[in-house]
């Protein structure tokens, strides 16, 4: 890491810790301790419509017992919403396209983690407060390579 310019800040022990710390209830982790598991599952990264009921609903209907469902309350543009890291049992890239329509046809903004760049996830164009943000907290780009186009083409 020091060979690269970075520099560890804080570290805590992680053992001695009882129970499951914190941080693996947290966005993503329960997911990726799944697919540890799991090799045949992956995800996808949803916001879901308001109300949210019928867009939940209507996935179980098509989707039975092949989804499974990380949902997470979170703010967006200051109004609390709710999110979620739905888990497919894979059935190939077609299956994948389909679930990736239905959400988007039931009004869920899809944040997918299929792609290379965040833009190509779901975003669609380059947002300057991430720019921003990765310059403020990585200003020499170190983390996450290639993945946001607007740190690439600024």
């Amino acid at each position: 890491m020091r060979l690269l310019g970075g520099e560890l800040l804080w570290q805590q022990s992680q053992n001695g810790s009882t129970g499951i710390p914190l941080r693996e209830l947290g966005w993503n982790h329960t997911t990726l301790h799944w697919r540890s598991h799991h090799s045949d599952w992956t995800y996808l990264q949803l916001l879901l419509p308001q109300p949210e009921g019928p867009c939940l609903h209507a996935l179980r209907q098509r989707w039975g017992d092949s989804l499974l469902w990380h949902i997470e309350a979170v703010r967006n543009q200051g109004a609390p919403r709710l999110a979620c890291l739905p888990l497919l049992r894979w059935q190939g890239a077609e299956a994948l396209e389909r679930l990736i329509a239905d959400c988007r046809e039931l009004g869920a903004f899809l944040f997918n983690p299929h792609v290379i760049t965040v833009e190509d996830g779901g975003l669609g164009v380059v947002d300057a407060d991430q720019v921003a943000a990765k310059a403020l907290y990585d200003p020499k780009g170190l983390l996450n390579p290639g993945k946001l186009r607007g740190w690439l083409e600024r």
